[in-house]
């Protein structure tokens, strides 16, 4: 997310379409998608650390949440075809994962 919107506001581009994104529209979408962007790196890195790790679980539930609104619920989005359709399933799924992913660090660590 990050570096798409730094390369598009950067170079000025104004031919970007984000209809997934519901709440925001033009230039506003790539600076919501600059700072979330950035979020998500000091959320990750707040986890690694193992500061604040609940923060990295509800960054991951609710970037899931603005993907399943935006994707599949919102009804300013379409998808263009069959093939649209299992690319955005595929990436829902890995928001999934994400979120799996982050529940894990609440895992009980064994010890040796």
């Amino acid at each position: 997310m990050t570096g798409v919107s730094l390369v598009l506001l950067l170079s000025g581009s104004k031919n970007f379409k984000f209809d997934m994104l519901p709440f925001w529209k033009g230039d506003t979408a790539l600076y919501w998608l600059l700072g979330l962007g950035l979020a998500g790196v000091l959320t990750a890195v707040a986890g690694l650390l193992g500061k604040l790790r609940p923060l990295l679980v509800v960054y991951t539930v609710g970037l899931l949440g603005l993907m399943v609104y935006g994707f599949f619920m919102s009804p300013a989005y379409r998808f263009s075809g069959q093939s649209e359709a299992k690319s955005v399933a595929w990436i829902g799924l890995a928001g999934l994962v994400a979120v799996a992913g982050s529940l894990m660090q609440f895992k009980e660590r064994r010890r040796a």
